[in-house]
């Protein structure tokens, strides 16, 4: 490990000591392998809204191989309908008609739970776990759809690590385990511009492709930087205490964590093996 990158790996660890929850962080540069920093990376965390990332991935997927037609156009129903995030569940059933690439994008752009739930129903839970099984994730699992009552979240809950998040990333970015297809569809969605500590964790001048998600006591991220040197990055955030109301300390040392890696990658990225700035 070059010295760069153990102070940037202290400084990571000093910024989750300082706030009371668990956090998490894994990124890897895709270029220069087993260039990593990392923080709780193998640690279990609930994954919120970017277990749609690998939702998209099946879509995309069934989509190429002509399982599915995504110009299809399919009409809103009355129990599609689910709270949380997304503007589907204010809209009228029956006379709002989307095409099935439309409820994919506001599953990722918006985050729309209902929309969520009407890919999850068409791709099939399965098929994305046996996505996600053949990029080589043991933990990150699709177990239930978004905002489904009744469901007892000690036993029933969607589960992944920082380090496994980032897998799916690497993947799009490289083709890898994904049809260049499939990723270049995927990445157009995740490139579109939406709120995330990933995005307000580096510069304005620097491209992201990202999912954040939320929910009581969880924030998360993860995504690709495009900066010099493209890497990948994933922050998560559990237990996040009662007094942190709009988990606003949370998400400001998950900018943190971010952008000390940030600097580290675009450090490492602009200069010569000598440490002399290009």
């Amino acid at each position: 490990m070059s010295i760069l990158r153990e102070k940037t790996q202290r400084l990571v660890e000093d910024i989750a000591e300082e706030y009371p929850a668990v956090l998490g962080l894994h990124s890897v540069s895709l270029s220069d392998v087993g260039d990593e920093l990392s923080l709780n990376a193998d640690e279990a965390f609930p994954t919120a809204s970017i277990i749609k990332v690998p939702v998209l991935l099946e879509f995309y997927r069934q989509a190429e191989e002509g399982v599915l037609d995504p110009s299809d156009a399919r009409a809103l129903r009355e129990e599609d309908k689910v709270g949380g995030s997304g503007v589907l569940q204010h809209l009228t059933a029956g006379s709002t008609v989307l095409t099935l690439e439309d409820y994919a994008r506001l599953m990722i752009n918006l985050s729309d739970n209902t929309a969520t739930n009407v890919v999850i129903d068409l791709v099939g839970v399965e098929n994305v776990n046996r996505l996600l099984q053949g990029l080589g994730l043991q933990v990150t699992r699709l177990v239930r759809k978004m905002m489904i009552k009744g469901l007892d979240p000690d036993k029933v809950e969607n589960l992944s690590t920082p380090r496994e998040l980032t897998g799916p990333m690497e993947a799009i970015h490289q083709s890898e385990g994904l049809s260049p297809g499939v990723c270049e569809k995927s990445l157009a969605a995740l490139r579109l511009h939406k709120p995330g500590v990933i995005r307000d964790g580096v510069p304005g001048d620097w491209g992201v492709a990202d999912k954040s998600g939320w929910m009581g006591g969880v924030e998360c991220d993860t995504g690709i930087v495009y900066a010099a040197k493209p890497y990948a990055v994933t922050v998560m955030a559990k237990s996040i205490p009662v007094w942190d109301r709009g988990a606003l300390e949370a998400k400001e040392a998950l900018r943190e964590l971010v952008s000390a890696a940030h600097d580290y990658y675009v450090n490492v990225g602009t200069a010569t093996r000598h440490g002399r700035r290009r």
